[in-house]
């Protein structure tokens, strides 16, 4: 029952929250994938046996020395290694703006703030 529960607010906080953020095309595929996964696992927990917010996920696939999992499991997992690659890699925020960091620019152009003194030189 808890799962479904947080699968429900977890799906109301993307799309009432982060959706409408949303400013780069990849980052709507991210949120798309990660929707996508928590509403087709959502999807077994309201109306599969036992019952209502108790169902069982189905996972149904299974490769050799690999847990088993579904196609909901991997929308997530996609969407868990785009977020995180689009953010710590990339430097590209949600809105589609690039954060100051290691190799890219601040919103000024100035990437004088990212090096210690003795590099400016």
């Amino acid at each position: 029952m808890c799962f479904a529960i947080a699968g429900i607010i977890v799906l109301a906080f993307v799309i009432i929250k982060l959706v409408p953020r949303i400013g780069h095309p990849a980052w709507a595929v991210a949120i798309g994938l990660l929707c996508a996964g928590v509403a087709g696992n959502l999807t077994d927990r309201l109306f599969r046996p036992p019952g209502v917010l108790r169902g069982h996920v189905i996972d149904f696939l299974e490769l050799p020395h690999w847990p088993i999992f579904n196609v909901a499991d991997m929308c997530i997992t996609a969407a868990a290694i785009l977020i995180m690659f689009l953010s710590i890699v990339k430097g590209i925020s949600i809105t589609g703006q690039r954060h100051g960091g290691p190799g890219h620019p601040g919103a000024d152009g100035d990437d004088d703030h990212n090096r210690s003194m003795i590099a400016r030189g």
